[in-house]
Order: C-alpha cells, then structure tokens, then sequence
C-alpha cells in the first residue's frame, strides 16, 4: 500500500530537531520570509522520521524550513513520514535475536 503523503496530519516539530541546510537557492527564502511576514503559511515540510534514532530528515522543504529559522520560528508545520512496518520488522528481529543468544 502506498503512502499518501498529503493525508498525513500536520504536526507542528521544534525547529531544534530538524537538521540544519543549505538551501540552494536563497532568493527562494526570500519569498517564503516575505510570504511569512505577510501572513501567508506555506505548504507544510515534508519530514522523514528514522526508524532507530528519531531522528528527522528534510524530505522537502530545505528553503522553507530557512525562511522559518531566519525569522525565529520555534517550530514550523510539517508532515512526518515514520515506517512503523519497518520499526516493527527491526523489532521482531531484535527479539529473535535476543532468543537465540539466550538460548530459547
């Protein structure tokens, strides 16, 4: 079954988690600054969340997620994609694993 992205809820993640960027094209962040400090909310940053750490990956949004940095957003609107499939392979490996060293 694949994964419809845009029906994903909408969270809003502390800016202090996403990973710092380069965006490659900064006239870009302007926009979105501008469109930021006219009240205008871009389409929300499209997250992937590892499966092990936790931690978050840009999947798009590079420019955005430095529009909202640049003028001192806490935290921004983003869709975080998680793997809960493969979360739950690596745990049942995991426990296997566990099993076998343990004699079982």
């Amino acid at each position: 079954m694949a994964l419809d992205i845009q029906n994903l809820a909408v969270e809003n993640v502390e800016l202090s988690h996403i990973p710092v960027t380069t965006p490659g094209r900064p006239e870009t962040v302007d926009v979105y600054m501008a469109d930021l400090k006219a009240g205008t909310i871009p389409d929300p940053v499209i997250l992937e969340e590892h499966v092990l750490t936790g931690k978050l990956r840009i999947m798009d949004g590079n420019h955005r997620v430095a529009a909202y940095r640049a003028l001192g957003y806490a935290t921004i609107p983003a869709r975080v994609v998680r793997s809960p499939h493969r979360k739950l392979l690596l745990e049942l490996r995991a426990k296997a694993d566990r099993r076998k060293q343990d004699g079982q």
